[in-house]
């Protein structure tokens, strides 16, 4: 979805309001409550919060930035905010772990979705999730998260039909989102 991400495609970037700010703060601590450290290093409970939307692929983005433009989470369509890979590598038991096979990691890293194939072979591992779910792609044997993505169906169902997409990509290493280190 962020494959060619510019700044350009940023339609406008402000202050939140306070009432946003604790909205969208508690929301955060809700989804990811191992993340209450970094959340009140760049959020504190008085502390300045930007937001940013822009429209890419025909889906409504908005960025969760710190008062210095940095992104830290993005929403889709006023879903669960979702953290960039930079926040995963810092913390990368905040999301479910799935692993693709060796064969499936050059294409996830183009921005392929990823195949039910590529999770169930015997270099690919999946933890129990429903469809929908917000996930962390690894790649088989690395350390650190190569890119999100939220899954077609339940891990139940990918195991069973072993066809078709499994998971969909959202944001992986090197992508337009990626290469921005700040929206300012």
């Amino acid at each position: 979805m962020l494959k060619k991400f510019t700044r350009d495609m940023v339609g406008s970037s402000n202050r939140a309001k306070g009432s946003v700010y604790k909205k969208i703060r508690r929301s955060i601590l809700e989804a990811y409550p191992m993340v209450e450290e970094l959340i009140e290093d760049i959020f504190p409970k008085k502390g300045i919060m930007n937001l940013a939307t822009c429209k890419a692929g025909g889906t409504k983005f908005t960025f969760i930035m710190d008062e210095e433009f940095a992104p830290y989470f993005f929403q889709l369509k006023n879903g669960t905010p979702i953290p960039t890979l930079r926040v995963l590598h810092q913390y990368p038991d905040m999301l479910p772990r799935f692993q693709v096979d060796d064969g499936a990691i050059k294409f996830v890293l183009k921005g392929s979705d990823i195949f039910c194939a590529g999770l169930t072979s015997k270099g690919g591992s999946m933890v129990d999730v429903d469809e929908g779910s917000i996930v962390a792609i690894f790649a088989e044997g690395k350390e650190y998260a190569c890119a999100i993505g939220q899954t077609t169906m339940s891990t139940e169902e990918i195991r069973s039909t072993n066809k078709g997409v499994g998971v969909k990509q959202v944001h992986y290493l090197n992508d337009g989102f990626w290469k921005l280190k700040s929206l300012e």
